[in-house]
């Protein structure tokens, strides 16, 4: 795997272990998220587990707030 080291740069659909690279977060940390349901959408395709690269940037949208 080629490193990613922004969320724009994730490929169209990305593995959750190219998302937690993106994010700089532990795998521990991205199933915490993701588990409470608060993460990117998902698609699943059977039992494989994706993520759209325009959905992980309009999750980041989502939830970045202005200020300390």
């Amino acid at each position: 795997m080629n490193p990613i080291s922004s969320p724009s740069e994730l490929p169209e659909i990305a593995t959750a272990a190219e998302v937690q690279q993106a994010l700089s977060l532990s795998r521990r940390e991205f199933r915490r998220i993701t588990k409470g349901g608060r993460g990117p959408k998902r698609i699943i395709l059977g039992t494989v587990i994706r993520y759209a690269r325009k959905d992980v940037l309009a999750w980041i949208d989502e939830n970045t707030h202005a200020g300390v």
